[in-house]
Parts: C-alpha cells; structure tokens; sequence
C-alpha cells in the first residue's frame, strides 16, 4: 500500500516504504527490520503495472498533513476510492475476500446478513465493475431482485428499460420510448428515446477461497524457491 509510483524503474522495483495506519491517520515508515530493497519484477507483472498506471491517471492521494512521518500527500501505485488510502479495518472485506472468494462476507449483529455473490457490470474493461450486492439466490425459491430507495435497478419489470443517458431504470411510454424524466434539476436528454439495452451482469468466481495477503506473501517465496529462483541480499 506505500508503494510510490516513483519506486517502479522498468523491470525493477524499490520496496522502501511501507503505511501504517494510526488512529484514522496514515504515516509512511521503512519495511519490516529496514530490508529495503530493490526487486525484479517479471515481464507480466511489468506489463499489469504499466497498464495499471497508464489507465488510472492521478494517482495522487488525498491526504495533506505537514508533520513529520505523517502521509503529505503523494502520488502511489495503490489507492482506494476517491483516492483515500485503503483502511485496516475494512480492506479484507471490501477487497480481498470479493477478490478471492467471489463473494463479499456475511455479517452477524445488528446488520446481519448472509455472504453475497459479487455481481459487476460487464460493458466496460474486464473483470467488470463492481455493483451493489444482491442478496443470494436460494435453491427451489422464486428470486426477486431487491428494489427500493438508494437500491439501483440493476434489472428492470416489464414495462420499464434504461434509459439511455442517466443509466437509471424508467418506466416506458406506451410507444416504448422512454418516459419524460429528470437527472438532477433538468430534464433528462434520454426522455422520449429509445431504451438502452439491460446491463450485461455476471458474478466473479472465486480466484483462491480462503486466499489472505499473508499467505500470499508466503506463497510466492515458495513458488520462487519450487522454480530455482535465488533471492538477492538486501544492499
């Protein structure tokens, strides 16, 4: 996570910052027991980096903060929505289980609720973007899709469609044009149009149930000692 962009040299990489995350701030500090270190990147993972930070422009983060070993702001390879850095308390749930499982976590408490199908929207780059979680289907139970205020029509009844310029789902005039609607304080151009074809939604499968960061990390050691690759000292 405090990977900055200028640490990326081509085939190279310099691992020498790290983020720790103290009462809701972020300071940057040096790698565990100060290995910092100047690794190889293989020629995949060269060519995801360089589409990564050629497709996501502005990689400054958010944060301003004058004090000394606090985060000032910076441009980094890895940033949350908004451009906020990503949060201890949340990032396994919101990104790594999805990722791994194809599934966001369930939830006991107050908010219970059951573990959801991760579903994304496929018209854009693959893998898709993420959409709002849809409860799971249960086997021999007629499905309805959640409606209601602040939940998007991902789906819409018969008798609506698309609308081709807000993207929201309208009623139909009984010509099949869209209906005469507002986005914001004006009405929409895509009233009186015709609808928009329905989202293309898929659901991720999972990359590696139960996968965690740590053992990713693990993992790879093994996977370079398997395949013969020797580990450079720390300079």
């Amino acid at each position: 996570m405090g990977l900055l962009t200028g640490c990326i040299h081509g085939q190279t990489m310099d691992i020498a910052w790290k983020l720790y995350e103290l009462e809701a701030r972020f300071y940057r500090g040096r790698p565990k027991d100060g290995s910092i270190r100047t690794v190889d990147i293989p020629p995949f993972l060269d060519e995801l980096l360089t589409w990564h930070l050629g497709t996501n422009t502005g990689r400054k983060c958010t944060y301003r903060n004058a004090e000394p070993l606090w985060c000032p702001g910076d441009e980094y390879v890895f940033l949350g929505l908004q451009n906020g850095h990503f949060r201890r308390s949340n990032y396994a749930a919101r990104v790594v289980r999805p990722a791994a499982d194809g599934r966001y976590p369930g939830r006991q408490g107050r908010h219970a609720r059951e573990p959801s199908p991760v579903l994304v929207d496929m018209s854009g780059l693959w893998p898709g973007t993420p959409l709002p979680p849809w409860p799971p289907a249960q086997p021999g139970v007629p499905f309805t899709p959640p409606a209601g205020r602040g939940i998007p029509r991902l789906a819409g009844k018969e008798g609506s469609g698309r609308c081709p310029a807000c993207n929201r789902t309208v009623l139909l005039r009984r010509d099949g044009l869209v209906i005469s609607h507002k986005a914001g304080d004006v009405r929409c151009p895509g009233s009186g149009q015709e609808p928009a074809e329905n989202l293309p939604i898929a659901s991720w499968l999972p990359l590696r149930a139960g996968l965690t960061p740590h053992g990713l990390r693990h993992g790879h050691q093994t996977w370079l000692g398997r395949s013969g690759c020797s580990l450079r000292p720390a300079v």
